[in-house]
């Protein structure tokens, strides 16, 4: 018996068996190894690396059929595999035609295996494509028997054994299941990309709607307003309040669109201005005393000692806020009162030098708020029910805008209520408080305003304030402090206004600017102010905006001199 012949036999065995069970190991470590690569050509040179290390060779490749173009892309290539493929003519290595030995592979979905040069071109019948190889193995990638790709290696160390063409087939399926995950996560990402687009072109459409049909609206509020200052019989003014209230509602619905899509599209921004919190308050309340008084309702508010009313942060998202949450409490109140008040946030550490969190609370005596319903009125836009909606109107996104902007000035709302009992609605806000202190000043009269003052009427401005200002009482110089602090807001809003056609906001403002100027003898200002609303009127667009410029310069020439004093 030839045992030196069984022994090599043996031992031959023996090495294919341990070199069978390296490679499966390999390729378990490979399952999970492939979890983590986010793009095909990181995946195509892990599989290669593996590949070459089982077949103990340094040429392959590893290459994707593109879901979209079809052609065939070497993800990763290494050693003599490259002379497979024509890089000159390709230098990204993509293919538009199966050609040559890969070629075969792809066309026939079929693994293929040879051990000499000789072999591989009477399977391929093409000399001039088969490079100098002393063996060749490849398997083509399947996805539901559909080729999406192939791994190949030659030149390996070693005679290929029978098991090698499993080993190659799973290498190339494990290239496939890798292959439809990316295609997946892309066909996700890309179907993500596509919806956010088309959410943004949603958001920019609602944008520009409610900007262009805002224009006619604040068209039609600022000619409402006018006409009312004109007497009329009872009749005509009655029509007259309900075309103005129904204008105002329509106004407001568009403005809580133009900020929902705003806040969609991420363009929702928080500024900050110095502001005189009292003056917002009274702003707010005082744009519900019709609707209150219609209804019987007291309208009532009340600020702590504590509070500071020079503040810095964006009076007019705060002034948003108040209008949704107080327009909720008068709009579902029949009887009784709506009280706001305004108090430091004893659960946080709301006073310190820079800044302080002030607690708003709006009170009702309304019909309440059901406990299963009290979550989600913030959440999503919608009514209670679809009998409120029906009885009341509105669509529910103020509290869905308002809590975004309470969230940006970090803050959060909540609401506490009882069927039947009323509703407490609480927020807190953070804002800077203003360096220079100095008394929370005191309300002005809004019961008897000063006559306006015509704009023919010569008066050396600078000289009255000052005199007026010095000879003053210490509540006259709060009234003109406030004026100094109220009066930059007012003329920004005017500028916003003007910009967007907003007459009825040009026409509140330039009241209040004259009555405000007229209290503490700046009469210049207060003409001005009396020159514009007459050129609205007149619908003198370029003349309004040569007027604001003018009260803007005017009142920095008073404040410089007011604040030398």
């Amino acid at each position: 018996m030839n045992y030196t012949g069984y022994n090599e036999i043996n031992e031959k065995a023996v090495k294919e068996l341990r070199r069978e069970a390296a490679a499966h190991k390999i390729i378990a470590e490979l399952s999970s190894d492939l979890m983590i690569p986010e793009t095909m050509e990181a995946i195509s040179q892990l599989i290669l690396d593996k590949a070459m290390a089982i077949f103990e060779t340094k040429s392959g490749y590893a290459g994707y059929i593109h879901p979209e173009t079809g052609q065939f892309s070497v993800g990763a290539i290494s050693g003599n595999a490259v002379l497979l493929f024509d890089a000159e003519t390709d230098m990204e290595m993509k293919y538009e035609k199966f050609t040559g030995v890969w070629g075969w592979v792809l066309t026939n979905r079929s693994s293929l295996t040879a051990d000499s040069r000789e072999e591989l071109v009477q399977i391929v019948e093409d000399e001039y494509s088969v490079p100098p190889v002393s063996n060749f193995i490849s398997a083509p990638a399947l996805v539901n028997r559909k080729v999406v790709g192939q791994v190949a290696v030659l030149d390996a160390g070693f005679t290929l054994a029978s098991f090698d063409r499993e080993i190659i087939t799973r290498l190339a399926s494990l290239y496939a299941s890798a292959f439809q995950r990316i295609k997946t996560n892309d066909e996700i990402i890309n179907a993500r990309k596509e919806a956010e687009a088309a959410n943004q072109k949603r958001n920019e459409l609602l944008s520009n709607m409610s900007h262009e049909i805002r224009t006619p609206m604040n068209g039609i509020l600022g000619m409402l307003e006018l006409a009312l200052e004109i007497e009329k019989n009872p009749r005509q003014m009655e029509n007259l309040y309900l075309a103005k209230d129904s204008a105002e509602a329509m106004l407001n619905l568009l403005n809580n669109l133009f900020n929902f899509s705003e806040m969609e599209a991420g363009r929702l921004k928080i500024k900050k201005m110095r502001f005189g919190l009292k003056s917002v308050v009274e702003g707010v309340l005082l744009s519900f005393r019709l609707k209150a008084k219609g209804k019987a309702l007291e309208l009532l508010y009340d600020i702590a000692p504590e509070v500071p009313n020079r503040l810095i942060g964006d009076p007019e998202r705060l002034r948003q806020i108040l209008v949704n949450i107080i327009g909720n409490a008068v709009k579902f109140t029949e009887k009784g009162r709506v009280m706001l008040c305004i108090e430091p946030d004893k659960n946080s550490r709301s006073m310190d030098r820079k800044g302080v969190v002030l607690k708003f609370a709006v009170h009702d005596t309304g019909m309440g708020i059901p406990g299963e319903k009290q979550e989600t009125i913030f959440s999503s836009p919608g009514q209670v029910d679809k009998e409120i909606s029906r009885s009341y109107g509105g669509i529910g996104l103020g509290l869905v805008i308002a809590r975004q902007m309470i969230e940006m000035m970090s803050g959060r709302i909540w609401v506490e209520s009882q069927v039947n009992l009323g509703s407490t609605f609480y927020f807190t806000a953070w804002f800077e408080k203003q360096s220079r202190a100095a008394p929370s000043p005191k309300r002005i009269s809004s019961e008897k305003s000063a006559p306006v003052t015509p704009p023919e009427r010569k008066i050396l401005d600078i000289d009255k304030a000052r005199q007026n200002f010095l000879n003053s009482t210490e509540k006259h110089r709060e009234s003109v402090d406030l004026f100094i602090e109220n009066a930059p807001i007012l003329i920004a809003q005017l500028k916003n206004a003007m910009s967007e056609a907003n007459y009825s906001m040009i026409e509140r403002c330039a009241g209040e600017l004259n009555k405000n100027a007229s209290e503490i003898g700046a009469m210049k200002i207060a003409g001005e102010a009396f020159r514009l609303k007459i050129a609205l009127r007149n619908a003198e667009n370029l003349k309004m905006k040569l007027i604001i410029d003018k009260i803007d310069h005017e009142f920095e020439i008073l404040k410089d001199y007011l604040c030398k004093i």
